[in-house]
């Protein structure tokens, strides 16, 4: 005989936070996860959960109905970024050599991180530990832009929704301002 699989309680809604659900824990209390009901872009209403605290599970809901509301697409994408990178690749009318490049950083560098990921579970938090772990590596910060330029391209989404201090520029990295200075000194532009 097998055994009935233990249900959750059932979903009840957090007060005064309309639209966001917990599971009751034992006597009652409030915690995480958080369950977050919105209406998708194709008019289909959508259960998503949020580990964090409540502020962030109030955070995400009003992300996902500002999306909504711009016109932007809110359905969850099934695709993973190995599959969508190359396609994409493939549709570029760019020339060989750009070709050749955006190639590299798809292959030996994007892929292997975000390869297996879907698409809408790439974050501005994952691109930031990327960027970081190859820093670490030891890679120059141009270097790190160049591998980006490819997923900027084909994911720009969530870049976009990263904040500035993320993404390495002169003005947010010492390292990059230092050889902005070194090449205008010397004449190069």
């Amino acid at each position: 005989m097998q055994a009935k699989p233990m249900r959750l309680p059932r979903r009840a809604p957090v007060p005064r936070n309309r639209g966001i659900y917990y599971r009751p824990r034992p006597g009652g209390k409030v915690a995480p996860p958080y369950e977050i009901r919105y209406l998708d872009s194709g008019g289909t209403y959508r259960w998503v959960t949020v580990n964090g605290s409540l502020e962030e599970a109030q955070a995400r809901r009003s992300e996902l109905m500002i999306r909504r509301r711009r016109g932007e697409r809110t359905e969850p994408n099934r695709q993973r970024f190995d599959e969508y990178a190359r396609a994409w690749l493939e549709r570029q009318e760019i020339r060989p050599r750009t070709r050749e490049v955006y190639n590299w950083a798809l292959e030996r560098h994007l892929i292997p991180y975000f390869g297996r990921h879907r698409l809408d579970q790439i974050s501005c938090d994952e691109i930031a530990a990327f960027i970081t772990l190859k820093r670490r590596a030891g890679l120059k910060g141009w270097t790190v832009t160049s591998i980006l330029r490819p997923q900027d391209a084909c994911h720009g989404p969530a870049l976009q929704a990263c904040t500035p201090p993320r993404r390495p520029t002169p003005e947010t990295d010492p390292e990059l301002a230092g050889n902005a200075r070194t090449s205008h000194a010397r004449g190069h532009r």
